[in-house]
């Protein structure tokens, strides 16, 4: 069995690997039209504190050039992360994990039982609901979150930044596959399963003693 490292690496690929490539394909236009109002912007500054200089200078122009790229790249680092983060949200709002009561009836120990004999069987997409399904209740069992059948994974995220926020991103993510997986009907392969699986299981073990294999 692979490392909890190499477990987490690969979890963290499966929902980045496409990140960029809005970006990739859209950035030649909007770089020259920031690099300009960034120019204009540098010289004016340059101007008011400095009015003997010569913007046209080596140095100057150099600066220009070094900050222009600076403030466009912090620019679009920003819209990435702002993008990707409301996308995630909307994607969590779409649907609630709990789909009838008799689900919270299990304990946590019961759902993770579930996954392996699921998983023994092949029926990965069923495992990795039980998975997600004893995370809630242990985050529930926890006082960190309140099941609830009419809950949103979206919800359960905004109580966790409200009293457990250091899980808060971890959940969100593993969140985010059981939605592709259960709901959006992705196909997830063994090694991916198993870093859904090592997810959960160390999101359980932050404060409790081992459980599962």
């Amino acid at each position: 069995m692979s490392q909890p490292s190499d477990a987490r690496e690969e979890f963290e690929k499966i929902l980045n690997q496409d990140e960029y490539q809005a970006y990739n394909e859209n950035a030649e236009g909007p770089f020259q039209k920031w690099r300009e109002a960034v120019g204009e912007w540098f010289n004016n500054l340059i101007e008011s504190l400095f009015p003997n200089a010569s913007i046209n200078s080596p140095g100057a122009e150099g600066l220009l050039y070094f900050f222009g790229i600076i403030g466009v790249g912090l620019l679009i680092f920003l819209i990435v992360r702002l993008s990707k983060a409301t996308n995630n949200q909307a994607e969590l709002k779409k649907r609630n994990p709990i789909a009838h009561s008799s689900q919270l009836g299990w304990s946590y120990q019961q759902h993770l039982e579930e996954s392996e004999r699921l998983e023994s069987r092949g029926e990965t997409q069923e495992a990795v609901r039980h998975l997600f399904l004893a995370l809630l209740l242990y985050f529930d069992e926890q006082e960190w979150i309140s099941a609830q059948v009419w809950k949103s994974n979206g919800d359960y995220y905004e109580e966790l930044q409200k009293v457990k926020r250091s899980v808060a991103k971890d959940f969100q993510d593993a969140a985010l596959l059981f939605e592709r997986v259960v709901y959006g009907k992705q196909a997830i392969n063994q090694t991916h399963y198993q870093a859904f699986r090592q997810k959960v299981t160390t999101l359980i073990n932050l404060s409790h003693g081992k459980v599962g294999s």
